[in-house]
């Protein structure tokens, strides 16, 4: 446990120094926020979930049958890419929705109709496969169109 907070305290020390060199560019997905400053993570930058023993294999282990457009090789690159931390967040989420979704599958003392539950579990496995899909990461198609406001 001492081990994984001084590595973790090394990563932070790290990040901090890498943002501390950012640039400010504008956002070319948000035009209303006038500058941003961030930086380009290399290949070899440690990120938080590295060090939390999520690797990559761990993050992408679920059932990718239950997907109507998954592609494992649009996944890497993500994985890989500009927004590869927020990705990689988006996955945490999943796992965590599908945790969820099977903890409320149990019964509750209150106990609803089965519809009720077939909703709800259609429900979050939809959310979950779009976000492990990369659908609402900047260039997917559910965050650029609510950006662009074609559903508003």
């Amino acid at each position: 446990m001492a081990e994984q907070v001084v590595a973790i305290r090394s990563a932070a020390a790290e990040l901090q120094r890498l943002a501390s060199d950012a640039r400010a560019t504008a956002d070319p997905w948000y035009p209303n926020c006038a500058v941003v400053a961030h930086f380009e993570p290399s290949a070899t930058t440690p990120t938080l979930y590295d060090l939390m023993g999520l690797s990559d294999d761990a993050l992408l282990d679920f059932d990718y049958g239950r997907h109507a457009h998954w592609d494992a090789a649009k996944a890497k690159r993500d994985l890989a890419g500009p927004h590869r931390d927020l990705y990689r967040n988006h996955l945490v989420i999943a796992r965590f929705i599908d945790g969820w979704r099977e903890r409320s599958a149990r019964p509750r003392l209150t106990p609803r109709e089965p519809e009720w539950y077939e909703g709800f579990e259609y429900a979050m496995r939809e959310v979950a496969a779009h976000l492990r899909q990369g659908d609402l990461l900047p260039g997917g198609v559910l965050h650029d169109e609510q950006v662009s406001g074609k559903f508003d």
